[in-house]
Order: C-alpha cells, then sequence, then structure tokens
C-alpha cells in the first residue's frame, strides 16, 4: 500500500497531520489510523522533513508503539513524549544531539555515538564509558547518567555536565581532556 503513495500525497498527508496535530490541545491520538504501516512511514516522512525541530509536533503524538529501528534521530527532541527508544537498533547507534525522554532499563548504549546527548530528562541510563563510540563525552548532558564501571581511562570528556551522575569519579586521573568547569561539577557527583 505504501508503494503505491506518490511523493506528493506523502507531502500532504504529512501537512494535514502536522496542521491536526497544531490544532489540538489535548494529546493527539495517532491510533485513528488503522494502518500502523503508514503511521510509521510518515512519521518518518515528518521527521526527515523536519530533521531539527520536530519537537512541537512530537509531544502531541502517541509515539510508544512506533518503531525507530534503522531510523536515524539525531537533532530530534523527544522530550516530553513517550517514544521508545532502543540505542542499538537506531541508525548507526547515532544518537548525536539528541534529547532523550523516558525509561532506558535494560538498555545497552554500547557502542552509540553520544556527541551533544541530552539525557536530563531519560531515566535508567547506564554507560559503560569505555563502551562508547570513540569513547568521547562532549557537548553532552549526562544529568543522572550511572556510569556503571567508573573507568573513564582513555576518555575524552570535554563541555559536558556532569552534575548528579552515578559512579563519576574523575578526580586522581591523567587520562581525560577537560574544562576545569567539569572537573568542578564532578566534585558534587556521587
Amino acid at each position: 500500500m505504501i508503494n503505491e503513495i506518490s511523493k506528493e500525497e506523502i507531502k500532504d498527508l504529512c501537512n494535514l497531520l502536522k496542521k491536526r496535530i497544531l490544532e489540538k490541545e489535548e494529546k493527539f491520538k495517532i491510533n485513528k489510523f488503522k494502518d500502523d504501516e503508514i503511521i510509521n512511514f510518515l512519521l518518518k516522512e515528518l521527521l526527515s522533513q523536519e530533521r531539527k525541530a520536530p519537537s512541537n509536533i512530537l509531544k502531541y503524538i502517541d509515539l510508544e508503539n512506533i518503531s525507530f529501528e534503522n531510523q536515524d534521530i539525531t537533532f530530534i527532541d523527544f522530550k516530553d513524549t513517550n517514544a521508545k527508544i532502543d540505542p542499538q537498533t537506531i541508525h548507526e547507534k547515532d544518537l548525536q544531539n539528541t534529547k532523550l525522554s523516558g525509561d532506558f532499563e535494560g538498555k545497552s548504549f554500547d557502542g552509540t555515538y553520544i556527541y551533544g546527548t541530552d539525557f536530563s530528562n531519560a531515566k535508567n541510563v547506564h554507560i559503560n564509558p569505555q563502551n562508547i563510540k570513540y569513547k568521547k563525552i562532549i557537548n553532552s548532558n549526562v544529568k543522572g547518567v550511572d556510569f556503571d564501571n567508573n573507568s573513564f581511562e582513555g576518555v575524552e570528556i570535554e563541555n559536558t555536565n556532569l552534575e548528579d551522575s552515578l559512579n563519576c569519579e574523575l578526580n586522581n586521573t591523567k587520562y581525560y581532556k577537560y574544562k576545569k568547569k567539569i572537573l568542578e561539577l564532578t566534585n558534587n557527583s556521587k
């Protein structure tokens, strides 16, 4: 059925969807549509069109049953959404400049790229710094993240908010590039 829809029809459907969402005060229930495949397709089309700022629309869509498998979610703000994202299945495990929200209990961040990622609205995030892509935590907000093994040897940390992070003791080490502000924040870490 998706193959029968022209690009012009897709654009018209996306515009109609955006218009209907923005007109609603309460959460727009996307499940009024019967075909999950069409909903997934339209959402992916919407994300690709609105790459940098779809959060004003996303917060009105029930994303709980939407698959983000192989989807590029970089630069997307999922704050105030109920999206269920598995970092292992998104496109290239890339969370660059993504604002995450929701519960990540049991989800692995091994191999993920977290440059500029904001975890401040996410819960139960456990990251082993030795297993992240490029061993870099730069321009990120990792407030509340539990760094599982507290092994930051060789990990580059820069311009990152480590406030309220767990198992994050950077004192007494020689392996980091960091700015003074980061060191001050880590003194308050648990």
